[in-house]
């Protein structure tokens, strides 16, 4: 008698051709989350998506904070090796930063605010899967501090906390998610906010000789 050689329940065929069935699920699951959210984001709506069954779903991935988490740290590492291309290019740190904030910025207001989703998450995350975050996010922070460490080693910024000076980066482009009392983005004009930030994040509120020439040479004369 001969054997079966049937796949087990949920298993499905991959294509050496194709991208690899579960990485297809991470993608659609990721911008899934990031569209509407953790608890609105559903196993049945990213099979549906990806035209698989939600046992193929549960074959990799066996409950909806595995998926999540799997999906996060993809997205992650995406974004950590896209930010050191950048990085890597020979250019000043600033056009580097300018560079890294326009692509940030564009994927962002497409998105909902990622602090939003992991609150709605972390409920339902393991302490290792909230670990594993907290590292791929420290691990891009530390790409961007060796930015920060060798511009200072070179002269071309003061020295600085390059931890320190990452961390601050990041936190000022979250800035452009924010929303509006109308839930519209509030700032929409990309190409205006990426100069604003970058400006106030290199210069900071110091008003340079230049400028305070211009305030003064404005003041009206009484």
């Amino acid at each position: 008698m001969q054997r079966s050689h049937q796949r087990p329940p949920g298993r499905p065929r991959v294509s050496s051709e194709d991208t690899p069935t579960s990485d297809a699920i991470l993608q659609v699951a990721a911008n899934l989350f990031m569209e509407v959210g953790y608890e609105a984001g559903t196993i049945a709506a990213v099979a549906k998506q990806c035209g698989v069954t939600k046992a193929t779903i549960y074959y990799y991935f066996p409950t909806k904070a595995d998926l999540f988490t799997a999906a996060v740290l993809q997205l992650m590492d995406t974004i950590r090796r896209r930010t050191e291309r950048i990085l890597e290019q020979e250019a000043p740190l600033l056009d580097r930063l300018r560079g890294i904030t326009t692509v940030r910025l564009k994927v962002q207001q497409q998105h909902l605010d990622f602090g939003l989703i992991m609150r709605e998450a972390e409920p339902t995350l393991s302490a290792q899967q909230l670990a594993a975050m907290r590292k791929a996010e420290d691990e891009f922070i530390s790409t961007l501090a060796r930015a920060f460490s060798e511009a200072a080693a070179s002269g071309e910024i003061r020295p600085v906390n390059s931890v320190l000076a990452a961390h601050a980066f990041v936190a000022l482009l979250s800035v452009s998610g924010v929303r509006n009392r109308n839930g519209g983005i509030q700032f929409p004009d990309t190409d205006r906010i990426v100069g604003d930030l970058i400006d106030l994040y290199w210069h900071g509120l110091t008003v340079s000789e230049a400028e305070s020439e211009q305030v003064f040479l404005k003041r009206p004369i009484h």
